[in-house]
Formats: C-alpha cells, structure tokens, sequence
C-alpha cells in the first residue's frame, strides 16, 4: 500500500478498537458506502493514470475495504468477509512478490485461516445450540493439532498436485 494510506488505516484501526471497547458504531452504513464507492472510484483512476497496475490499484482499494470491514464486525459473516478480503490481499502480494521469504508468510497466513475458520464454526455452532455466546477456552493442545492437520493437508495436496500429470 502507499505511503499516504498508512496514517488513515492507522487511524481507522485505532477508532474500530474503540468502537469495541465502548460499543457503538464508529462509521454508520452511509458513511461506509460513500467512503467503499469512492474507493472503487479511485482505483479505477489510479489503474488509468497514476499507477498503471490493476494489482496495485486493486490492493490499495482492498486495504480501504479491509480497514472498512474492520470498523463494523458485528455478525458471522463480517469475519468471514475480513478473512477472504485478507486472502485477496494475500494473493495480491504474491503477485508482486518474486521472494522465496514469501512462503514463510503465506503458510502463517494459511495457518491462521485455518484456526479462524474453526474457532468461528465452532462459535457458531455452539450460538446456534445453546443460544448464547460460548463461554470455553481454547487449548494448546488444539492449536497445535490443527496446524499438523493443517500442513499434513497441504503438503498431502502438494504431492498430489506435483505427481498428478496436469493436461492442457
């Protein structure tokens, strides 16, 4: 992201913490729908005239929805929607980045995806069971065997994807 989008996002993160601890909106949804439309305006000229990439123009508008999202997490889907605009942001970089550092970042990215993804089904499991919010604790012991799960998998798809002949 730019130079010039690191003090708002600062900003805006710093406001949706206090949005949390005094709980009320920080930014109502009028707001937020002017600020997402000029965002997308402005990426557009951004592609056409200052920057001439559709990745960066698209990573820089992902970074002011992302900060968005981050103001208004309210429901199930608001986290959701954080994780897959944070997996857009993801593949964004890999793009631009030609490191082989960048596996590092990546596989902590698809760690914590994973671990995300299962604390919020479970919390919504049990929501949905007992109708209020869970009251457990996570263990080590769960963090830990969801990563071995979660690399076995990944390097599972990567020997299927390397000895499986692709066709085309």
């Amino acid at each position: 992201a730019p130079d010039w989008m690191v003090a708002p996002a600062i900003l805006f993160v710093l406001l949706g913490m206090f949005k949390g601890r005094f709980a009320r909106p920080v930014l109502g949804k009028k707001p937020v729908a002017a600020i997402v439309v000029a965002a997308s305006v402005f990426a557009v000229f951004d592609f056409l005239y200052i920057g001439g990439s559709l990745i960066i123009a698209g990573a820089d508008c992902l970074v002011l929805l992302l900060v968005l999202k981050l103001l208004s997490l309210n429901e199930y889907k608001d986290y959701v929607q954080l994780y897959i605009i944070s997996f857009f942001l993801l593949l964004s970089s890999t793009a631009l980045s030609t490191e082989f550092s960048f596996l590092f970042s990546f596989i902590l990215f698809f760690l914590s995806l994973a671990w995300a993804m299962i604390l919020l089904t479970m919390k919504g499991e049990s929501e949905s069971l007992t109708g209020k919010e869970p009251r457990w604790k996570v263990s080590r012991k769960f963090f830990v065997s969801t990563a071995l799960l979660t690399l076995g998998s990944t390097a599972f798809t990567l020997v299927i994807f390397l000895v499986i002949p692709r066709v085309g």
